[in-house]
């Protein structure tokens, strides 16, 4: 079985600097720091 999730991101980057892998990366970056604070 296959899913798919979409995650909606707001920056207030340029079009031009916005690329989807470094956006990829820092969201991820994001949520793993939420996990290790809010999640033992």
């Amino acid at each position: 079985m296959t899913s798919r999730e979409t995650a909606y991101l707001t920056t207030s980057l340029p079009a031009g600097q916005a690329r989807p892998a470094d956006l990829g990366r820092w969201a991820r970056s994001e949520w793993h720091i939420e996990n290790r604070l809010h999640y033992v």
